[in-house]
C-alpha cells in the first residue's frame, strides 16, 4: 500500500531540521521574505503544471508523456526528468521517457534491461511505496552504495523519485527528478503533487495497455468480418459503414472506400434501386436480432434488387439471401451500431424445395405418390360429407414383374412412365392420379356418381389395352392389361379404411382374371377374405423388407438306424402381433402376386449364413415352381452358393412333381445348372401324379419323397402299400434313394423298414424347430 509521507534517508525528522536552521540562518527578514515568495511561485508554477498535465492525459489524441515531463521539469527547476518500467516480475527496468533540460545528455537508450536486483535499498523503498528525496547524493549513507555509485557516474546532485503503481496497486515503474549543479531540498507540498501525476500516469498506462487491447481485438474482428464467407457490413450509430468485406464488395459492385464513412450507408448501397429499410434500420428501431430472407435477390446493372419473403415455386428465378442483423451495444448498453450479415442460401433453398417436393412426388414420374394421396384422400372425405361423392381407383399393372425381370429394371421404369402419361392424358382436369408404390396406382375423382366412376374406369382399362409400346425391340401391348378396384367415397370411413377397401376391389380383379375393372362395397360378404388376402400380401412385403420370416427345420431320419442325416427347411411368416402364420395359408398368396422368387432366393441366403454357422448341417431348401421359372432368381442362388464357400455337398433342394412337370426342359436346365455345383435334389410329394413316372427318367434328381397322403396309412392301405412299394423299386432302379413323408406312428415306420424305403421325415421321427 503506498504511503502518504516524505522521507529522506532514513527519519522524517532531518527535515524538520533544515527548516529550523533554514530560518536561523535567515535572520534578515527581507531574505526570509524573499525565499517565501520565490516558494509560493514554484508552488503556483507546479499547479499550473500538473493542470496542464492533467489536460493532456484526458485528450482526445492521446498523452504525450515527454510533454508532460517537460511542463514538470520546468515548475520545479529540474534538469532531468524521467520515467521507468518494470517488467519481468520487476526484475527489469526500462527507461521509457524523458525530458533533459539545457546542456543534458539524454540517457533514455543507456539504460535499458537494468537488473533491478542491484539496487535493493532503492526497491525496497519503491515497494512499500515509499517516495525517495535525496538533496545531496554525495551524502547517501553506506547502504545505498549501489544507487550512490550510478547516480554519481550520471552526475546527479540532487533527485526526487516518486513510485508509479497500476489501478490493481501492483509497481508499475517510478518518476524521478533530478539536477546536476545543486542540491536541492524537496518540499513537502511539492512530492504530494508529484505523486499526484505519477497516479495519472499509473492510470494512463493501464487505459492504454486496455486500448492496445481493443485495438487488437478489433484488428482480429476485421480480420474476421473480412474473410467471411458471408457479405457483411458495420454501420456506427450515426449509419455510417465502419466496416465492408470483400463479399459485401462482391455481392453489391462497391467498393471500400466508395461507402466507408461516406454517409447515411443506405444512400450509398444500391440495394432495391431507391433508398428503402433494411435490417440494421429495424435494429435500430427495435434494438433486436432480426432475420429475413430474400427472395429472387440478383444485380441489374448497379442496382440490387430483391423480393422479401413469399412461398417459392420450384425453378424461381434469381437467387435467395438470408440476411441477419444484430445490434451493437457498448458495455453501459447503449445502443453505438449494428452489424448484418447476408447469406446466399440459393442451393441450400434449392435443396429444401427439391426434398421438399420428393417427399410429396414420386421421382420417377413426378406425379404425387402415396403421402399426397393420403392428404387429399382426407379432404374428399371431408367434402363426401357434405354430399360432394368421390370414387377412389386402385390400379396395378398385370405381370408387371415379369416384363420387368425379362427385359430389365430400364424397360420396367420406361413402362410405368409411358402409363402414367396414357392414364393423365384419358383423366378429367382436377383427376388426382398419385403412384401408390411399384406398379400400383391411384386416381381420385371428385363430383362424380357410380355410373359415371364405372364408365372413367373402363375406359382407363381399355384405352390402356389397346395402346402399343415399343419396348427394346419388342412391341408390347402392356399385357397392357391394367386391374382396377374402385371404391366409392361415401364420409363413412376413414382415408385407411377406403384405402383398404380399394385395394381389396384391385386384388379381387386379378383373382377374377386380370385386365378388368372390380367395384368393391363394404357389406359385400367377398370382402373380408380379400382384405384377409390383402393383409397377407402387406406381410409378406414387409417381411423381405425387414427380415420378418422365420426358417424352422424338421430332421429327415435314416429309417434303419435312426440317424438324423438331413434337415428340411420350412419357412414361417409372422404376423403383426408375432405370431407364426404356417407357409400352407401364405405360400398361394405369395405365388399368385409373384413374391416367391424373392421368398426363395431369401431362404437360400438366410439357410447358407446357418450352414455356415454349423459345419456338419446337410439341408433341403424349397423351391416354388414360379421360381423355378425366373432366371433372375436361379442367377441370385448360384451367385449366392458361389459367395459362401459352402461345401455345395451339403445343399439340397426339393421341388414339388406338380411344378416340375409343368416345364419339363425348364426344370431340366434348373436341375443340371445347379448339380453342376454339386448339389442334391429332391423331387418333393412324389405319387399325386402317377403319370409322371417317366419324367424320372428326365430329371437327374438325387432322392424321391413319396407324398405323405401314401404314407400315413401305409400300415392300413394295401393300395397306398402298393404304390409306396413301386416307388421304391423304381428309385432302385434309377439309383436314386427314397423318402417317406408323413411318419407320423411306430407302425406305419415298421412297414417303411420292411419295404426298404431310405429315410422317413414326420413329426413322430422329429418336429420342426427353430434350431437345427
Amino acid at each position: 500500500m503506498v504511503k502518504d509521507r516524505d522521507e529522506i534517508f532514513s527519519t522524517s525528522q532531518i527535515t524538520d531540521s533544515m527548516n529550523k536552521l533554514k530560518k536561523k540562518e535567515l535572520r534578515d527578514q527581507h531574505e526570509y521574505q524573499q525565499w517565501m515568495e520565490k516558494s509560493i511561485h514554484h508552488r503556483i508554477a507546479l499547479e499550473e503544471a500538473i493542470s496542464k498535465a492533467s489536460r493532456l492525459f484526458v485528450s482526445p489524441g492521446g498523452t504525450n508523456l515527454n510533454s508532460v515531463l517537460q511542463i514538470l521539469g520546468e515548475a520545479i527547476s529540474a534538469d532531468h526528468v524521467y520515467i521507468f518500467r518494470f517488467r519481468e516480475n520487476l526484475s527489469k527496468i526500462d527507461n521509457v521517457y524523458e525530458w533533459c533540460g539545457p546542456g543534458i545528455i539524454p540517457q533514455l537508450k543507456s539504460l535499458q534491461n537494468l537488473d533491478s536486483s542491484k539496487f535493493r535499498w532503492w526497491m525496497k523503498k519503491l515497494e512499500l511505496g515509499e517516495n525517495i528525496a535525496i538533496p545531496d547524493v554525495n551524502s547517501l549513507p553506506l547502504y545505498a552504495a549501489a544507487e550512490k555509485e550510478i547516480l554519481q557516474a550520471q552526475e546527479v546532485r540532487s533527485l526526487f523519485v516518486v513510485p508509479i503503481f497500476s489501478t490493481d496497486g501492483t509497481l508499475a515503474g517510478f518518476m524521478g527528478f533530478k539536477n546536476t549543479d545543486k542540491c536541492h531540498e524537496w518540499i513537502s507540498e511539492n512530492t504530494k503533487a508529484l505523486r499526484v501525476i505519477a497516479e495519472m500516469v499509473g492510470v494512463y498506462w493501464e487505459r492504454m495497455k486496455s486500448e492496445d487491447a481493443l485495438r487488437e481485438t478489433n484488428q482480429q474482428l476485421q480480420q474476421i468480418i473480412e474473410f467471411l464467407p458471408d457479405a457483411t457490413f458495420v454501420i456506427d450509430r450515426n449509419k455510417k459503414v465502419i466496416s465492408w468485406n470483400r463479399a459485401m464488395v462482391e455481392l453489391t459492385g462497391v467498393s471500400k472506400k466508395d461507402i466507408i464513412n461516406k454517409g447515411d450507408y443506405a444512400y450509398s448501397v444500391p440495394f432495391f434501386g431507391t433508398p428503402r429499410p433494411m435490417l440494421v434500420d429495424l435494429v435500430f428501431d427495435e434494438e433486436r436480432e432480426i432475420q429475413q430472407q430474400y427472395k429472387n435477390f440478383e444485380r441489374k446493372g448497379t442496382k440490387i434488387c430483391a423480393e422479401t419473403p413469399t412461398p417459392s415455386l420450384m425453378g424461381s428465378k434469381g437467387s435467395y439471401m438470408w440476411g441477419i442483423a444484430s445490434p451493437l451495444f457498448d458495455c453501459d448498453g447503449n445502443l453505438i451500431g449494428a452489424i448484418e450479415s447476408i447469406r446466399d442460401i440459393t442451393n441450400q433453398q434449392q435443396m429444401e424445395e427439391r426434398l421438399q417436393y420428393l417427399a410429396t412426388h414420386d421421382s420417377l414420374t413426378n406425379i404425387p405418390n402415396r403421402y399426397s394421396l393420403e392428404k387429399i384422400l382426407k379432404k374428399a372425405i371431408a367434402k363426401a360429407k357434405r354430399g360432394v361423392k368421390c370414387a377412389l381407383f386402385f390400379i396395378d399393372i398385370d405381370n408387371f414383374k415379369l416384363i420387368n425381370d425379362t427385359l430389365g429394371h430400364a424397360s420396367g421404369d420406361e413402362l410405368i412412365i409411358y402409363l402414367v402419361n396414357v392414364l393423365n392424358t384419358n383423366l378429367r382436369k382436377g383427376d388426382f392420379l398419385a403412384r401408390f408404390g411399384g406398379d400400383e396406382f391411384a386416381v381420385l375423382l371428385e363430383g362424380i356418381s357410380d355410373q359415371e366412376a364405372a364408365v372413367v374406369a373402363e375406359k382407363l382399362r381399355r384405352t390402356v389395352y389397346e395402346s402399343e409400346i415399343n419396348l427394346i425391340t419388342q412391341v408390347y401391348r402392356l399385357n397392357l392389361s391394367i386391374s382396377i378396384g374402385v371404391i366409392m367415397i361415401d364420409g363413412t370411413f376413414d382415408y385407411q379404411r377406403y384405402l383398404s377397401l380399394a385395394d381389396t376391389a384391385l386384388y379381387a380383379a386379378k383373382e377374377d382374371g386380370r385386365n378388368r375393372v372390380v367395384f368393391a362395397e363394404p357389406n359385400e360378404e367377398p370382402i373380408y377374405k380379400l382384405t384377409e388376402t390383402s393383409q397377407l400380401v402387406g406381410l409378406i412385403k414387409s417381411a423381405l423388407q425387414e427380415d420378418g420370416f422365420d426358417l424352422h427345420f424338421q430332421p429327415i431320419v435314416r429309417i434303419t438306424d435312426g440317424l438324423v442325416i438331413h434337415h428340411e427347411v420350412l419357412i414361417r411368416l409372422k404376423d403383426n402381433n408375432g405370431q407364426l402364420i404356417l407357409p400352407g395359408k401364405f405360400i398361394p398368396v405369395a405365388e399368385r402376386f409373384g413374391f416367391m422368387p424373392q421368398i426363395d432366393c431369401w431362404v437360400v441366403q438366410k439357410s447358407l449364413i446357418v450352414m455356415r454357422e454349423s459345419p456338419e448341417l446337410k439341408l433341403f431348401i424349397n423351391l416354388s415352381g414360379v421360381t423355378l421359372g425366373d432366371e433372375t432368381a436361379l442367377g441370385v442362388i448360384e451367385t449366392s452358393i458361389r459367395k459362401s464357400g459352402i461345401d455345395s455337398s451339403r445343399i439340397g433342394f426339393e421341388i414339388t412333381e406338380t411344378s416340375a412337370v409343368k416345364d419339363i426342359s425348364h426344370t431340366e436346365r434348373w436341375v443340371r445348372r445347379l448339380k453342376k455345383f454339386g448339389c442334391l435334389f429332391a423331387l418333393d410329394d412324389f405319387g399325386t401324379g402317377f403319370s409322371s413316372f417317366a419324367y424320372l427318367r428326365i430329371l437327374p434328381v438325387d432322392y424321391i419323397k413319396i407324398d405323405g397322403s401314401f404314407v400315413n396309412d401305409a400300415n392300413k392301405e394295401p393300395i397306398h402299400l402298393a404304390l409306396i412299394q413301386a416307388i421304391k423299386t423304381i428309385a432302385d432302379t434309377l439309383g436314386m434313394k427314397t423318402i417317406a413323408e408323413f411318419v407320423e406312428n411306430e407302425d406305419v415306420l415298421k412297414v417303411l423298414k420292411s419295404i426298404g424305403i431310405d429315410y422317413g421325415q414326420g413329426f413322430y421321427l422329429g418336429k420342426p424347430d427353430s434350431s437345427a
